[in-house]
């Protein structure tokens, strides 16, 4: 009975669907095409834009991006500031902004400084998303990213469990970074409820810079000494904490290491035994579903849409997720960019 039930409604959806597709309706906000599928109009961009523009960490994100328009036939740009610097970023949302892209997908280096262009961008008429770094108290429509809490969890209670529950603790931050903030908030949460025997170090500013992550993790471990665990809470910091073990003549034996991210040389320090672990993040899932939740606001595929400036349709996270990397799996998660474009 059920399964007669479900044929007979799904055989009036589709009656309805063939009904309702439009010749030639392929303007942005009328989303059935004259074939009867969601496609783009000719034209119809969408931007990503990042800071540390370059990285390999955005690459795999990208990609993601443009697999999703590729879906409806959309153009895809990427465009960002080589630094982490909140006004150029804001600068050049504004540049952006003034092509009138149909929707923007946004890196936000920084929460608070953030929140004013991202407010101008949503009230010009433009769907805004964040993706690995947020700013929660803007107008931004979703935030598509590892749940960095959670993820500070997991690594916390990895370092705690790799030093035996026993031990001091450090790493890396750039303050004023809220998905940072949040991870260190998930360390030293797990640590204040589990593990009494560890003590917790301030993480020191590494100014997304492994050259400045080694100095400053250099000094760190010269004042104290007794740290036994370090957190690299962000993709520069497995290389910069690498770094200044091999400097001082230790390892992962020494000193037990939690990096985040897979790029390169964090897989390279992995494999050598430098490095402990590093923490994978969903990237393939911040950049596709930054793209599906920005189309379906264009294109009105989501209840909602019609008014979405005042009532927003969108989930407020999606959480990417994360995995640990150990050494033994390093290899499985190299990456070749070579012969990769933006």
């Amino acid at each position: 009975m059920k399964k007669a039930v479900f044929f007979v409604v799904l055989a009036a959806v589709m009656v309805f669907v063939s009904c309702g597709a439009k010749p030639g309706n392929t303007q942005a906000g009328s989303p059935v095409s004259a074939e009867g599928s969601l496609k783009a109009a000719p034209g119809e961009t969408y931007y990503m834009i990042t800071f540390h523009s370059g990285s390999d960490f955005w690459k795999a994100i990208f990609m993601n991006f443009k697999r999703a328009a590729d879906l409806y036939g959309a153009e895809v740009k990427i465009m960002g500031t080589p630094a982490d610097d909140a006004s150029d970023l804001a600068r050049i949302l504004e540049q952006v902004a003034a092509t009138k892209p149909a929707g923007i997908a946004l890196a936000a280096v920084n929460a608070d400084a953030m929140v004013e262009p991202i407010n101008k961008i949503i009230e010009a008429g433009i769907p805004l998303v964040t993706f690995d770094s947020d700013s929660p108290n803007s107008k931004r429509l979703s935030y598509v990213a590892v749940g960095n809490y959670g993820a500070g969890r997991v690594a916390g209670e990895a370092i705690a469990q790799a030093i035996g529950g026993r031990g001091t603790i450090s790493g890396t931050i750039v303050p004023g970074a809220e998905n940072l903030e949040e991870r260190w908030r998930g360390v030293r949460t797990v640590i204040a409820e589990k593990y009494p025997n560890v003590k917790i170090i301030n993480p020191v500013n590494e100014r997304y810079d492994e050259v400045e992550a080694a100095k400053q993790i250099s000094a760190l471990l010269a004042a104290h000494p007794e740290v036994n665990g370090l957190f690299g809470s962000l993709s520069s910091s497995g290389v910069g904490i690498g770094t200044a073990l091999k400097e001082m003549g230790k390892t992962s034996r020494d000193i037990k290491v939690f990096a985040f991210d897979t790029d390169a040389g964090t897989l390279e320090m992995l494999q050598d035994g430098t490095i402990s672990g590093t923490l994978l993040q969903g990237r393939e899932k911040m950049g596709y579903w930054s793209f599906q939740m920005l189309y379906s606001i264009v294109h009105k595929t989501i209840a909602g849409a019609e008014n979405w400036q005042s009532i927003n349709p969108l989930p407020p996270t999606i959480d990417a997720g994360v995995t640990i990397v150990p050494a033994e799996r390093a290899a499985n998660y190299v990456e070749d960019w070579s012969n990769y474009k933006y």
